[in-house]
């Protein structure tokens, strides 16, 4: 997420509109993101479908870590350009705000 936001930010400061930048930002590093969330979950899923009482102490926290990595993936992709929108918008409207404070 981090380096999705630094690649929206830095649509934005080279002069993109806002809205523009975070669906570019967005759709650069949305493969990356897919892809290192499913192969980290495909990589725990045998785990996550072992019958051996020898992993039974192991399957709860690959079932956690591999269905938290699916809910986490989604949150990122979505909450996350709504996060710097509202971001955007906040800073925007506090620049208007305190522009027009300043010249009264």
């Amino acid at each position: 997420s981090l380096v999705m936001v630094k690649f929206m930010n830095d649509y934005r400061d080279s002069g993109m509109d806002p809205r523009e930048a975070i669906i570019a930002g967005s759709r650069i590093r949305f493969r990356a993101i897919l892809l290192t969330s499913l192969t980290t979950f495909f990589g725990v899923a045998p785990l996550v479908l072992e019958t051996s009482t020898h992993a039974r102490h192991l399957v709860p926290l690959a079932t956690s870590v591999g269905f938290g990595i699916l809910v986490a993936t989604f949150l990122l992709l979505l909450v996350v350009p709504a996060l710097v929108t509202v971001q955007y918008r906040t800073g925007e409207w506090f620049a208007r705000t305190l522009g027009q404070a300043g010249r009264r």
